[in-house]
């Protein structure tokens, strides 16, 4: 009985979770703001944000974000693309599914990929026996990330879409630059991976043990904060200082392209949305985290779109 949407008349702006707002959306009076815009979850999931891509851009999504195929749908496409490409094809990809914090990933080499990506997972809320499959997606890794003392970093940058009729967008200048606490090493990760595969982790599909199945990524591959609580965190001003600022500014302009052209993707979808909801004019506004992973030479990589991205909102003073 807390949520804004069950007490129209008690407030003027509501912050809530995506899905709890949403249920105001069609409700607002003229005075009202919700913060969120219906119909971006068009990118705001992983597999949708794909799609998105894919079918607003075709071919040229994959300069955007690492290729990738939506589990199990797409198997069979990305199975022919492994096999027509294998020029193209990194030799590892990373599994993924719904959940956050850097959690729910899973690093394969593309020889065990096709079957670690039957592994499946049981749930309380689902009947004795029945188990979904645990990854959603599979993307191919970048091998040749960016290094900075020999350790990987990601970029989080916050973006606020203050309308998508016409859209407008802004991305706010001082992110951050996230690092991994363990050094970047390949060798190492060929060895694990080789124990892993000794120990059948690349060929269990439904052993019921869903721990023993899903190995994470060492930790020098993965940059989320809430895994490397102990890793250095950068201002996008000392990383501009480390990189020279011409090549900062390529880096930065890259980034505000793949932003405004993620969120362009999401535009056919919002026209969906509105049109059923139809909310007041300008009533609708949205903060979300980009991640975006930045490869030798400096091409960023998108490879998220939060919905909930944990910031303090003084940060934006």
């Amino acid at each position: 009985g807390v949520y804004g949407y069950l007490h129209m008349d008690s407030w003027d702006l509501l912050w809530s979770v995506t899905a709890k707002a949403a249920l105001a959306a069609d409700l607002l009076r003229p005075h009202q703001m919700l913060a969120i815009v219906p119909g971006l979850l068009a990118v705001s999931r992983k597999t949708t944000l794909v799609r998105s891509l894919r079918d607003t851009f075709g071919e040229a999504a994959w300069g955007i974000v690492p290729r990738s195929f939506k589990l199990p749908d797409e198997l069979d496409e990305w199975g022919r693309w492994v096999a027509e490409h294998p020029e193209q094809d990194t030799g590892l990809w990373m599994l993924k599914n719904n959940k956050q914090r850097g959690t729910g990933l899973r690093l394969v080499r593309t020889r065990d990929a096709f079957s670690a990506c039957f592994e499946s997972v049981s749930r309380p809320d689902l009947p004795p026996g029945l188990r979904l499959y645990r990854w959603y997606l599979a993307q191919q890794y970048i091998t040749r990330p960016l290094l900075i003392d020999g350790r990987k970093f990601g970029v989080r940058v916050w973006v606020l879409v203050s309308d998508v009729a016409p859209l407008r967008l802004y991305m706010y200048g001082r992110g951050l630059v996230l690092f991994s606490s363990h050094r970047y090493d390949m060798e190492q990760l060929s060895a694990d991976l080789e124990e892993a595969e000794g120990e059948g982790g690349g060929r269990q599909q439904d052993t019921g043990r869903d721990s023993s199945s899903a190995r994470a990524p060492p930790p020098g591959h993965v940059t989320n904060y809430a895994q490397n609580e102990n890793g250095e965190v950068w201002s996008l001003g000392q990383l501009a200082a480390h990189m020279g600022e011409p090549a900062f500014g390529k880096l930065w302009s890259a980034m505000c392209r793949s932003a405004a052209a993620s969120f362009a993707a999401a535009l056919p979808r919002c026209a969906q949305v509105m049109e059923s909801v139809r909310p007041p004019p300008h009533a609708c506004f949205q903060f979300f985290g980009l991640d975006f992973l930045v490869e030798e030479g400096g091409r960023p990589w998108l490879l998220e779109v939060n919905a909930t991205p944990s910031m303090k909102m003084d940060e934006w003073g």
